[in-house]
């Protein structure tokens, strides 16, 4: 497999806009205020991707391996053309990356107006540990799905040496849940009960493209931890967003794109067997086509997973009263972020 060509005619193929992306792109250029962070981005060269075992090419997060610091600015300058915008960005997470490596990268090409969030794994706390001492980064990212073997619960995602170092020097940490957030509550709660003033945003709204059952409790006791914050990264659901408003406020909840998994063009539906699944009409190298060709009737006139999660959060955001609008939008495209990951 050549994975630069492969990525290259990805790529190509998201960047060929069409008439539905061209719209939304006119018509949300003058509705975002004029400064954003990105608080979710991924980016690593093509010399960090190491040996790839097969979960990496049977999952969607390995569609761009590799994904650098310009072309990241590019898109930013292209999807937000009124827009200042600063990144927060972290490696790719898919099982092989040279995340050392990665890294080390990131930390060189940044700009002083951006942000790094360091990428760790559980198999090796004290690199962990010496990065975040060293560079003490915006915030420390782990990811239950980097090592061999899954993580299933945030211990083992997140050793509680690495928690008791963050905590202590006051680094949030990005926490992508090892399940999707109703049923990681209880394993969320303990860790704040070791862990009191560990700052923690929890990505893409707790993990659900839908409102499932215990959701809105969900919420409502997580959010009576006022350390924990919600990113939108990838979330398309209006009826999530909404309750995540309704129980975060619009002072803990902060913008992200999933930068370069937000070009990919997609539809969420539910699975019968498989829960909560995509389906694309471009048959990336990690789509089920024997799933593709069953249920393939559903899709129709994809665009950018980036329009089903901004429309919706401005869906949000524009039913709140005209004269806070300006300022919620201020909060959760800027300001929260800023303050959350300490930008310069």
């Amino acid at each position: 497999m050549n994975l630069k060509l492969q990525v290259d005619r990805y790529l190509e193929y998201s960047l060929n806009f069409n008439d539905k992306e061209k719209a939304f792109l006119k018509n949300n250029a003058t509705w975002y205020p004029k400064r954003i962070i990105d608080c979710h981005a991924h980016c690593n060269l093509l010399e960090h991707v190491g040996k790839l075992p097969q979960k990496s090419l049977t999952s969607m997060i390995s569609t761009f391996f590799y994904y650098t610091v310009p072309f990241s600015k590019k898109i930013n300058n292209l999807l937000y053309p009124n827009s200042v915008v600063r990144t927060l960005r972290f490696p790719n997470v898919f099982p092989g990356i040279k995340l050392k490596r990665a890294n080390k990268y990131l930390l060189s090409q940044s700009a002083p107006y951006d942000g790094v969030a360091v990428f760790g794994s559980a198999d090796d706390c004290e690199y962990v540990i010496q990065m975040l001492r060293k560079h003490k980064p915006n915030a420390l990212k782990m990811y239950w799905y980097y090592t061999e073997k899954s993580a299933e619960t945030i211990y083992q995602c997140f050793p509680e040496k690495v928690l008791k170092v963050a905590q202590e020097m006051d680094i949030p940490i990005i926490l992508h849940l090892p399940k999707v957030i109703t049923k990681s509550k209880d394993d969320l709660l303990s860790v704040l009960l070791e862990y009191p003033k560990l700052r923690i945003c929890v990505p893409h709204l707790g993990s659900t493209k839908f409102v499932i059952d215990g959701l809105e409790e969900t919420y409502k006791i997580l959010a009576k931890k006022t350390n924990i914050f919600l990113d939108t990264s990838l979330n398309p659901s209006y009826e999530v967003i909404k309750l995540a408003f309704k129980y975060f406020g619009t002072n803990r909840i902060m913008f992200g794109s999933d930068q370069p998994l937000n070009l990919i063009r997609y539809v969420p539906y539910v699975n019968p067997e498989k829960g909560q699944r995509i389906l694309t009409e471009f048959i990336y190298h990690w789509v089920d086509e024997d799933e593709h060709d069953k249920y393939k009737y559903i899709i129709n006139d994809l665009y950018h997973c980036h329009w089903l999660a901004v429309n919706s959060l401005r869906k949000v955001i524009d039913e709140y009263p005209i004269k806070i609008r300006d300022k919620i939008k201020e909060d959760v495209f800027y300001n929260n972020a800023k303050k959350f990951y300490k930008f310069r």
